[in-house]
């Protein structure tokens, strides 16, 4: 995606909770970390079957 808001690696995870078209990985009710790539561990997500709905109204006339 091509969204400021989304564009550096901190501003999308600190975002992605509440992106429509991602959704935080649960086992048994409790949200699943892996620290397969870090030491510290880290919150995993998954994409979800959702169609993006593209907005007219942010798309700039070119």
């Amino acid at each position: 995606m091509d969204d400021s808001s989304i564009a550096t690696d901190a501003a999308f995870f600190r975002k992605a909770p509440t992106l429509q078209f991602i959704e935080a990985v649960a086992d048994n009710g409790k949200q699943k970390k892996s620290n397969r790539y870090s030491k510290k561990p880290a919150q995993l997500y998954r994409f979800n079957e959702v169609q993006p709905i593209v907005s007219i109204y942010r798309n700039k006339l070119q």
